[in-house]
């Protein structure tokens, strides 16, 4: 059972955003490196937002924008820290 002092807020944007759901959502990642945190997050949702994030090797997509605390993310082995908001922006193409 989580408590309120691990939990870590996940920010949504263009398709995943759609395919979640949700603008948001708050998770129990706190401690967790940043890509088992989002290995995690895919877990409990569909193929779709699988296959959006991670390749057919399980590796984060490298197209995937990832911000922590609204700066890029240098480090993925970084661990998470209650209260730290990850954003997952998708690339876009358009015309």
């Amino acid at each position: 059972m989580s408590t309120n002092g691990d939990l870590v807020e996940v920010r949504l944007f263009g398709p995943l955003r759609t395919l979640v759901g949700r603008k948001s959502v708050t998770l129990p990642y706190a401690g967790l490196k940043i890509d088992d945190a989002l290995a995690r997050f895919v877990d409990d949702h569909t193929d779709s937002v699988r296959s959006m994030l991670f390749d057919s090797q399980g590796r984060r997509r490298r197209s995937i924008i990832l911000l922590l605390n609204d700066h890029t993310v240098e480090d993925e082995a970084q661990r998470l820290r209650a209260g730290d908001v990850i954003s997952v922006l998708l690339p876009l193409a358009g015309g």
